[in-house]
C-alpha cells in the first residue's frame, strides 16, 4: 500500500553463523504480552472479492478465518470518491475505489442519512468471516478511515490534498466524527456478531504522499487536528450510545512516525491520549531499537501497542537474488521482531488477497482489471502456510515469553502445559540451534511443522516426523537440538505437564499475600456462569486501572488481563484451563476482590 523504504534488521540478540549452534533458552517466568488477535484489514481485496461469485466469496474466507486462523478484522469506512472529481478516474481498480455511505445533496446543504447498500461487497465478506469464525467466540472487529468523504476535504478529492497537505476542510471535525461514529452505530446495530470493540479515524496521517488525483484514499491530519477529531469522537460516541468502543491512534506509516505522534499527543492532548485503548503503528519502517523504544514509551502510560497494518512496501531481493518469494521470509521475521520487540497483542496483514504474490496470503492469478469480479482463480503464497503454522499454534490468549533468540518467538498457553516456539530463518544458508526446554517438565514428546523454499519445496505447514537434528529434531534432557534449512519457518508444539515445580512454595506465598490485600467489602465484579464448561463474564463495577488475574490453588498465576478499558470481559476458560477450582482476581480504582471459579 505504501511507499515507504523498509530495512530489514537481521538481530535482536546476537544469532549464530552457519557452523555454530545457537542455544534458545526459554524462560516462562518472564511473561511479555498475552495475544488478542492475528488479523488482516478487509480495504481493498474485502471491496473487489464481494463482488464475486459467493462460491469466490467462501473459499477466500475459508483461507483467511479458518486456514490462517485469524480473528480480527479491519473495516475500511471508506470515504468515497467525487464522482466529478477534478482530477478524473484515478483509484485502482483492484477494490481501492471504495464506496461512501454518504452522499452530499444537490444543494450542497448537508448530506444524507447513512445507506450501507454502497458498501454490500465489503460487507458480504464481513459476514462470512463472522459466520465463520463464530464457533470460536473470538471475532474482533475495528473500524478504520482513510479518508473523511470527499466533501469534507479541502481538494474535493479523497485521496489527498494538493500537493500532499493537510485535507480535512477547517471546520469539519465534527462532521468527520459524525460520520464515522454513525456509520459505525448502524453496522453494529445490524451486525452484532461482527463484534465492533474499535474505532480508528486516521491512517498514516503523519505521510505526505497522501495526494489528490492519487491511486488509494488517504488523508494527512497532524496532530492538533488529531486531537480536535478524537475529541469530537468522544461526544458523537456518547450521543450514538456507543460509547464502549475503544478509540486507537493513529497507524503511522512508520514506528519512528508512530513515536512522535504519540508523544506528540500525550504532551499538548493529554486529555484525548488518555482516552485512547491503544497506540497502533504499521511497520513499513523502523529497527528493532525503534520498536523496543516506541513499546517503552507507551507502556508508561499502561497503553499496549499494536501493530495494525504491513507489507513489503518496496522490497528488495539481497544482493545477487532474484528470488522474489523471499520475501515472505522476510515478512515472517518481521513478524517476530514485531512481536518481540513492540510487544503487538494485535498483529495484522494489510492485503489477504492480491495479484501480487509478495503482498498477500492468497494470489489471484487471473486478475483482469476489465472483469474485476470474475470467478477468482487463486494460489497460496507462502506466507499462508507460515501463518498457518504461526496463528494456529501461537493462538489467541497465548502469552509470550521470555527467548533469547531474535530470529524466534516462544508462546506458553495459559495452563502452562504446550510450548509453542516459532524460528524463521531468513538467509541462503542452514543455521542451528539447541532449544532449551529446562525450565518445563518432563517433556517427552513435541510436534514439529515446517514451511521452507519456493512453491515447489512441497513443505508447506509440513509435520515433520522423523526424529533427526535436520528433520523433527532431536530431543533430548528437555531440549531440542535442531537444523533450520535456508528459507524456512518452523515451529515446535511441545507438551508438558507445567513449569519446573521450584517456584511452587513461593507462589503459594504470593497467592496467600494477594489474598490478604483483598477488600472483601469491595463489590469490584461479578463472574457468570459460575460454575462454567466454557466462557465466562466478567463485569465489573468500574474498568479504570483494572486488572483481572486468575491463579491456580498452588498460587501459580494462570492470566491476566491488560489494563482494561471496558466493564464487561469475556474470556474462554475452555482453551485455558481444565476441570477443576481456580481463584479470580480484579484489583482497581474502587479496591480489589477475588471469588472462587468453577470450571467443570
Amino acid at each position: 500500500m505504501k511507499k515507504a523504504k523498509h530495512t530489514f534488521f537481521i538481530a535482536l540478540f546476537s544469532v549464530g553463523i552457519s557452523f555454530s549452534q545457537t542455544t534458545i533458552t526459554n524462560t516462562p517466568s518472564i511473561k511479555y504480552q498475552t495475544m488478542k488477535g492475528w488479523g488482516v484489514s478487509l480495504a481493498w481485496w474485502g471491496n473487489l472479492v464481494g463482488g464475486m461469485p459467493q462460491a469466490s466469496i467462501d473459499d477466500i474466507t475459508n483461507r483467511v478465518a479458518i486456514q490462517a486462523n485469524l480473528n480480527f478484522f479491519r473495516f475500511n469506512i471508506g470515504a468515497g470518491e467525487n464522482p466529478n472529481c477534478p482530477w478524473g478516474n484515478h483509484m485502482r481498480k483492484d477494490g481501492a475505489e471504495m464506496p461512501g455511505y454518504r452522499s452530499i445533496y444537490p444543494n450542497g446543504q448537508g448530506w444524507g442519512v447513512v445507506d450501507v447498500s454502497n458498501d454490500y461487497r465489503q460487507i458480504a465478506v464481513m459476514n462470512k468471516l463472522a459466520s465463520l469464525r463464530a464457533p470460536y467466540g473470538d471475532i474482533i472487529t475495528e473500524m478504520f478511515s482513510t479518508s473523511p468523504p470527499y466533501f469534507m476535504t479541502r481538494s474535493s478529492c479523497a485521496a489527498g490534498g494538493v500537493n500532499g497537505g493537510e485535507n480535512l476542510k477547517p471546520g469539519y471535525e465534527d462532521d468527520f466524527a459524525d460520520y464515522l461514529c454513525s456509520v459505525t452505530k448502524t453496522l453494529r446495530t445490524a451486525h452484532p456478531n461482527w463484534n465492533i470493540k474499535y474505532l480508528e479515524p486516521f491512517n498514516e496521517p503523519y505521510s505526505d504522499w497522501w495526494k489528490a488525483g492519487a491511486s488509494q484514499e488517504g488523508c494527512k491530519i497532524l496532530q492538533n487536528n488529531q486531537a480536535t477529531v478524537l475529541w469530537r469522537l468522544w461526544q458523537r460516541q456518547q450521543v450514538y450510545g456507543i460509547e464502549d468502543i475503544g478509540l486507537v491512534a493513529s497507524d503511522c506509516n512508520t514506528v519512528q512516525e508512530a513515536r512522535t505522534n504519540a508523544y506528540e499527543l500525550w504532551a499538548n492532548h493529554f486529555n484525548e491520549y488518555k482516552g485512547l485503548s491503544a497506540i497502533a503503528t504499521h511497520t513499513y519502517a523502523g529497527s528493532w531499537q525503534n520498536k523496543a523504544d516506541l513499546y517503552t514509551e507507551v507502556s508508561r502510560t499502561n497503553k499496549p501497542v499494536w501493530q495494525t497494518e504491513t507489507g513489503p512496501a518496496d522490497w528488495s531481493p539481497p544482493a545477487g537474488g532474484e528470488d522474489w518469494w523471499w520475501r515472505h521470509y522476510d515478512m515472517a521475521y518481521r513478524m517476530i521482531e514485531d512481536i518481540r520487540n513492540l510487544q503487538s497483542e494485535v498483529w495484522c496483514d494489510w492485503q489477504a488477497m492480491s495479484y501480487d504474490d509478495g503482498w498477500a496470503l492468497v494470489q489471484q492469478t487471473n486478475w483482469d482489471p476489465n472483469n474485476p469480479y470474475q470467478a477468482a482463480t487463486l494460489k497460496n503464497t507462502r506466507s499462508l502456510y507460515i501463518y498457518q503454522q504461526i496463528t494456529n499454534y501461537a493462538k489467541v490468549g497465548y502469552t509470550q515469553i521470555g527467548n533469547n533468540n531474535g530470529n524466534s518467538m516462544t508462546f506458553l498457553k495459559p495452563n502452562n502445559k504446550e510450548v509453542v516456539v516459532v524460528l524463521v530463518n531468513n538467509s541462503t544458508s542452514s543455521k542451528s540451534y539447541l532449544i532449551d526446554l529446562t525450565e518445563f517438565q518432563n517433556i517427552s514428546s513435541f510436534n514439529t511443522y515446517r514451511t521452507s523454499g519456493d512453491d515447489n519445496s512441497c513443505e508447506n505447514a509440513t509435520e515433520l516426523t522423523t526424529p533427526t537434528q535436520t528433520n523433527k529434531g532431536k530431543l533430548e534432557a528437555n531440549k531440542i537440538a535442531y537444523t533450520a534449512p535456508a528459507w524456512s519457518v518452523t515451529t515446535f508444539v511441545v507438551k508438558t505437564p507445567g513449569l519446573v515445580n521450584t517456584a511452587k512454595a513461593s507462589l503459594t506465598s504470593n497467592l496467600e499475600s494477594e489474598l490478604k490485600e483483598d477488600n472483601i467489602s469491595n463489590n469490584v465484579f461479578s463472574v457468570y456462569p459460575n460454575p462454567t464448561s466454557d466462557i465466562i463474564s466478567i463485569n465489573l463495577t468500574s474498568a479504570e486501572n483494572t486488572k483481572v488475574r486468575i491463579f491456580n490453588l498452588n498460587g501459580q498465576q494462570l492470566y491476566e488481563s491488560p489494563l482494561l478499558t471496558n466493564k464487561q470481559l469475556v474470556i474462554n476458560v475452555k482453551e485455558m484451563l481444565s476441570s477443576g477450582v481456580y481463584i479470580i482476581k480484579a484489583t482497581g480504582k474502587n479496591g480489589s476482590q477475588t471469588q472462587k471459579l468453577i470450571v467443570k
